[in-house]
Parts: C-alpha cells; sequence; structure tokens
C-alpha cells in the first residue's frame, strides 16, 4: 500500500479497494451437495453374505462448472483383492437424458484404512442437468464379474 499527504495528514490509499478485490476474488458460487452413505454406514459391495468393498462420499456441482464425486473407501478384508470406485456422469436436456459424459475408475486400493479421493467431469453447455452414479467394487480379475454395490444416484439441474 502507498502512503500520501494531503496537508500533514496521512491516510492509506488502496486499503478499502483492495481489501474489497480479495473479497470478491475470493468468493466462489456455493456449491450444490448431495452426502451419500457414511463411515458408519458405508456403501457395501457383498458377496458370500460379506462386505468386500465399502465406501461414503457427496456428489456435488462445483462453480456451477463441474460434476463432482467425493469419496473415501477402503478394503473391509485387506490382504485379498484390490478394490475400487467407479463414478458415472449423464448430461441431461430437460428430462431427456442426452448422452454419458464420462466414467472415472478411481485407483485400485486394498488397505483397511479409508482413503479419500474425488473424481469429477465438466459439466456440458447446452444441457440443464447432470445425473452422478457410484458404486464400489472389489477387482476380481478380467475373466470374473466383480461385485459391486448398488449404484446411489443425484441429479442435479444447473
Amino acid at each position: 500500500m502507498r502512503r500520501s499527504t494531503s496537508g500533514g495528514v496521512k491516510r492509506l490509499i488502496g486499503g478499502p479497494v483492495v481489501t474489497a478485490a480479495l473479497v470478491i476474488a475470493g468468493t466462489a458460487v456455493p456449491a450444490l451437495a448431495s452426502p451419500y452413505y457414511s463411515a458408519a454406514s458405508p456403501l457395501k459391495a457383498i458377496q458370500n453374505g460379506k462386505s468386500q468393498a465399502e465406501s461414503f462420499g457427496s456428489f456435488s456441482i462445483r462453480n456451477l462448472s463441474y460434476a463432482r464425486n467425493d469419496y473415501s473407501y477402503r478394503d473391509p478384508r485387506p490382504g485379498g483383492d484390490k478394490v475400487y470406485v467407479e463414478t458415472f456422469y449423464d448430461w441431461y436436456l430437460g428430462a431427456t437424458l442426452r448422452s454419458q459424459i464420462g466414467t472415472d475408475t478411481s485407483p485400485k486400493y486394498n488397505k483397511a484404512a479409508w482413503t479419500a479421493s474425488a473424481d469429477q467431469h465438466e459439466l456440458r453447455g447446452g444441457g440443464n442437468g447432470v445425473r452422478i452414479r457410484t458404486n464400489v467394487c472389489e477387482d476380481h480379475g478380467v475373466l470374473i464379474k466383480d461385485p459391486c454395490s448398488v449404484k446411489p444416484t443425484q441429479f442435479f439441474n444447473y
């Protein structure tokens, strides 16, 4: 900041202007969010009556630009096959499904501790809605179908 003197009075120039600019630049559009499941009651992939993979998280729209899935996941039975999370994004125009924007798959993980991750896709211009779905699975390799959870789903208008 620059100091200016006028008739022996010192004043700070730019103080309130700089502060206002920082407040405006630092203000983000609020996120629309929808949590699903929790660490105490996680989403589960079940096989033979036992939980093979677990997850919980939150779907959101960020800055009206991105559809996002923030999640934590774990292998409740470490030492065996690794687990992963899939996120599916679908683009809508009105109530009509136009196309799948994409699918993201987390890194594969085989520890009992929760690990956090996130996936996101840019929202499509010309649309007005996005559906986000997710599941958690245990990786059984190429030739065997992976056990996966149900798919919590959230639709957001934007």
